[in-house]
């Protein structure tokens, strides 16, 4: 239910992110245990439209209980985004940090590439051999695995918020890999990058 409240936030339908996430809260408070419940205060930031700080900070103190290391990267980069989003850079690479650190240990390359990619936006290069995408061909071998997803879903006509919602991804990072993917292959907009990429075989 956590995820889908994440997922459905990111995609815009505020609704049904907020009863899921009152179904959820109900459902931990009648366990009485400090996992559901961190997630529970995970679900409440996510939909706090002022101040969600005070939601993240307490889910990472019950987090901190809990037998789940995963899931505690994953409320640590909720809150590193949110910071990022926020222009406090520094805090939120603490936290970035965290739950990149966390992922590497237990090989969770999807929710890795997802850390990196914010360490890289609030301007830590966390980037790796590994980020690199093999049998690309041409100067398209310069791209990460992730900037290669970004390109294929904004050369069949996604907007920056589709693509977060798709790659569970900021428009801020989105924005990031875009400016950086331009610079790389040599396009000055976003039409360039649609022509180039329709009008061949597509990188991904």
């Amino acid at each position: 239910m956590p995820t889908f409240v994440e997922a459905a936030v990111r995609a815009g339908h505020r609704s049904r992110a907020e009863r899921a996430a009152a179904a959820f809260a109900l459902w931990a408070e009648a366990i009485g245990r400090d996992r559901p419940a961190a997630l529970a205060a995970r679900c409440r930031a996510l939909l706090e439209p002022d101040d969600p700080e005070p939601h993240f900070r307490h889910a990472l103190r019950l987090h901190r209980t809990g037998d789940r290391e995963p899931e505690r990267a994953r409320t640590a980069l909720l809150y590193g985004e949110y910071l990022s989003r926020e222009r406090r850079r520094k805090d939120a690479r603490v936290h970035l940090r965290e739950a990149a650190e966390t992922f590497r240990r237990h090989r969770a390359r999807l929710w890795l590439d997802r850390a990196r990619s914010e360490l890289r936006a609030s301007g830590e290069d966390w980037g790796t051999a590994e980020d690199r995408a093999p049998g690309r061909g041409g100067v398209t071998e310069t791209l990460t695995a992730r900037q290669h997803e970004i390109v294929a879903l904004v050369a069949a006509g996604a907007t920056n918020k589709e693509v977060a919602a798709r790659l569970c991804l900021s428009p801020r990072t989105v924005d990031y890999h875009l400016r950086r993917i331009f610079a790389q292959l040599g396009l000055t907009s976003r039409a360039d990058l649609i022509r180039r990429f329709t009008a061949g075989p597509k990188p991904c």
